[in-house]
């Protein structure tokens, strides 16, 4: 993880309070999970009307589930459906799925709306993949969201695999426009910046 962009990432999408939570990094398109280089870590901390800025150590809680180490990603069980319906304990690791999300984000083409891209899971939530746009420069805006808490995660990326990643929650005022908006603006600047 990379010194110092916490800083950026807290002015282009934490400050202006459209997200509670937003990470970038760098995914080379056909990498492996290794690849993965997250670049920092941003959050605030909403008390009733009162916002309080988070260090950077302490953002990185909220965007993605670490190991003890504090260095790694945690493998973890989260519950889920089989085929028949039943709940079972799904292992995994965060850097792994992300990543697989990232790959299948690259193959996200105008002319083809059937491809669904899979979950997004950040500090041990599951966020489920609603919609997705083509933006200027060649930006692809990916939205999920879940339903109980209102909330969403929104995951932007370029052709060069430059990605931010900002978590919504409309208990803080958010909503997923704005919130993408911050998230998009924010991959248009990185990929000059990185």
């Amino acid at each position: 993880m990379a010194d110092g962009w916490g800083a950026h990432i807290k002015q282009w999408m934490i400050d202006p309070q459209q997200l509670m939570a937003a990470t970038c990094l760098k995914v080379p398109e056909g990498s492996g999970p290794d690849a993965v280089s997250y670049y920092g870590a941003a959050a605030w901390k909403k008390n009733g009307d009162d916002w309080a800025e988070l260090s950077e150590d302490d953002s990185w809680q909220y965007v993605m589930k670490v190991a003890a180490d504090g260095a790694s990603f945690d493998t973890y069980g989260f519950p889920t459906l089989n085929d028949a319906g039943e709940e079972i304990t799904e292992q995994l690791n965060e850097q792994n799925t992300t990543h697989k999300v990232i790959m299948e984000a690259f193959k996200l083409e105008e002319g083809n709306r059937a491809l669904r891209l899979p979950p997004l899971y950040l500090a041990g939530k599951k966020y489920t993949y609603c919609s997705w746009d083509m933006r200027e420069g060649g930006i692809k805006d990916c939205f999920f969201g879940q339903k109980e808490p209102k909330c969403g995660a929104c995951l932007a990326i370029n052709e060069t695999g430059h990605v931010a990643i900002g978590i919504w929650d409309e208990t803080g005022g958010q909503n997923p426009s704005d919130a993408r908006k911050c998230v998009v603006d924010f991959v248009t600047w990185f990929a000059t910046a990185a």
